[in-house]
């Protein structure tokens, strides 16, 4: 079984200390054998200096074009790696925002300029001080939301939040409710913090379905408050009356 790309996940790949070895056995076994077959083969010296210098020649060229050859495919794989890496977050319908250490966006997907007005081009770069004005940030009750007490500002203190609401304003001026989600992202091997991901669902739609059912029941508790207890208040009166009545 491969991977998409044609890549056989079973196959085992040479590391790059691997690879040094290797290139180190074949140099050294060339340029030994070399010098040896070629001491065996002539007698004049010059014409030995003249092939000896045509074959580091030939040595430099071809080892060049070997590390250009590796270099071209490890660059070509990360790059399919970034762009398959890239799509999948575009896809997601829900809002992403990576930032960095110092509070600065470095990457968003579609979802998010959507939500938030801004393109990708003028989203990057800017702070998140910056784009929490620009929504208006607060907490559900109304209450403003500092800058440092937004999810994705305690993900960068190390803390991972889930379905943590927000209220912002959406770039047609009305407000949304917003679940984030966001977690620290550390270097690996260390517990240093390097990013912070934040992904935001726009769940207005889903409270404003849930204050419809509560208004609903509330209505309904209310109408059949007086039938019922009429009904209550007979059944009383049944209870209390001779069983001949």
């Amino acid at each position: 079984m491969t991977r998409p790309g044609g890549m056989d996940p079973m196959r085992p790949r040479l590391t790059p200390l691997g690879i040094a070895g290797i290139y180190a056995l074949v140099g050294s076994a060339w340029i030994l054998t070399s010098d040896y077959l070629l001491g065996l083969a002539l007698r004049d010296p010059d014409l030995l200096v003249r092939l000896s210098i045509a074959k580091g020649l030939f040595y430099i060229a071809a080892t060049t074009l070997l590390l250009y050859l590796l270099v071209r495919r490890n660059n070509a794989e990360l790059k399919r790696s970034t762009l398959l890496l890239r799509s999948t977050i575009d896809s997601l319908a829900d809002a992403v925002m990576v930032v960095d250490t110092r509070a600065r966006i470095v990457a968003v997907n579609p979802a998010f300029e959507r939500l938030v007005g801004l393109a990708q081009a003028e989203a990057v770069g800017r702070t998140l001080t910056d784009v929490y004005a620009r929504v208006r940030l607060r907490y559900p009750d109304g209450r403003p939301m500092a800058p440092e007490e937004g999810a994705t500002a305690r993900a960068l203190r190390g803390e991972a939040l889930k379905g943590f609401e927000q209220v912002m304003r959406r770039p047609d001026g009305l407000d949304a409710v917003v679940s984030v989600s966001a977690a620290p992202v550390f270097r690996p091997g260390s517990n240093e913090i390097v990013l912070a991901v934040a992904v935001v669902r726009d769940i207005t739609e889903v409270r404003r379905l849930e204050h419809l059912r509560d208004e609903f029941l509330s209505t309904a508790a209310h109408e059949l408050k007086t039938p019922v207890t009429t009904i209550k208040g007979y059944a009383q009166l049944l209870l209390q009356s001779a069983a001949g009545q």
